[in-house]
């Protein structure tokens, strides 16, 4: 998880979803919250839910910003709320 962790470092701002196993069994310790911990030098914090995800972007995003968003599964959802959200603010 470290060199997976090292990924970000150049983000200003990195939000980290639950991890969920898909087809094989969940790998010990790699969980989010752990992710999180061990992702140095931006803004990091886990976040539980998708609500939380779009409200915590918002706050944090500024003129001009590129949000990623990135993971497997049902992320895809996540970039229109997103937008929703950053246009409604």
């Amino acid at each position: 998880m470290d060199k997976f962790a090292d990924a970000f470092t150049d983000a200003d701002a990195v939000f980290v979803l639950p991890i969920y196993a898909a087809s094989e069994e969940p790998i010990p310790g790699v969980m989010a919250e752990a992710l999180a911990a061990k992702i140095e030098g931006p803004l990091t914090h886990y976040v539980p839910d998708f609500a939380s995800a779009v409200a915590a972007v918002v706050s944090a995003a500024g003129e001009g910003d590129l949000i990623l968003t990135l993971g497997a599964g049902n992320v895809s959802q996540l970039g229109p709320q997103i937008l929703a959200a950053l246009d409604a603010a």
